[in-house]
Formats: structure tokens, C-alpha cells, sequence
């Protein structure tokens, strides 16, 4: 189980945060590349928010669900 997340363009200081339906935290992670691969195996099904930080401001908010 692995979510991939592919990017254009982003600064050094960018991160991705995936966040649950109540606002807590899930994974947050530096994304140092255009692409970051990250495991889902240790994440219950539901929805989740997945947001892309770059320079301090959010730049793209995705939908994401997790099927059982």
C-alpha cells in the first residue's frame, strides 16, 4: 500500500502533509524531489487531505481515500 505523489517545480523547503478527517496530522514529509512515495500500509481506510507546502504556503489541496 503506497500513495505517490508527483510534483512541478517546487522550492527546497517543500513538505506534504496528509491529514485525517479531523484535522490531525497522519504523515507529514520534506519532499526534496518531484516524486515521494509514501507508505500507507499503517493508515486506516477513510478519507484524508493531502497538501502540498512549498515557500511557507499551501500550493494544492487533493482528495485522498483509502479503501480497506
Amino acid at each position: 500500500d503506497e500513495l505517490i505523489v508527483k510534483t512541478e517545480n517546487l522550492a527546497d523547503d517543500s513538505y506534504i502533509t496528509l491529514t485525517d478527517v479531523t484535522g490531525k496530522v497522519v504523515v507529514r514529509k520534506n519532499m526534496p524531489a518531484n516524486t515521494i512515495v509514501i507508505s500507507t500500509a499503517n493508515i486506516a481506510s477513510g478519507f484524508y487531505l493531502l497538501n502540498v507546502e512549498s515557500n511557507g504556503k499551501i500550493i494544492s489541496t487533493k482528495k485522498v481515500f483509502k479503501a480497506e
